[in-house]
């Protein structure tokens, strides 16, 4: 049989144990939310460059269309007035 004196004694034991893990715990998942905030900062930088670098391909893809769009004009206007001189001689 167990007497009061031993009952309180394991409860303290207990009590101790609980506290130990609630804090092994809280420090484990403290240093987990640093390692996250680590890996989400460097995450963002490497988004934020990434759009950066997109932004200026898609800068460069849209010059070389506008060149593009030029050069249909200029030869839409070339056949146009070829069109207008060949047809308009005849009957």
């Amino acid at each position: 049989m167990t007497t009061t004196a031993q009952t309180w004694v394991l409860l303290g034991i207990l009590g101790v144990l609980v506290s130990g893990l609630l804090v092994s715990w809280s420090v484990a998942f403290s240093s987990l939310r640093s390692e996250f905030r680590g890996l989400f900062a460097g995450l963002r930088s490497e988004i934020s460059g990434f759009r950066g670098e997109m932004d200026a391909r898609f800068a460069a893809v849209d010059t070389r269309f506008d060149g593009v769009d030029r050069r249909l004009d200029d030869l839409d206007r070339d056949v146009q007035a070829l069109s207008d001189r060949v047809f308009r001689d005849r009957p």
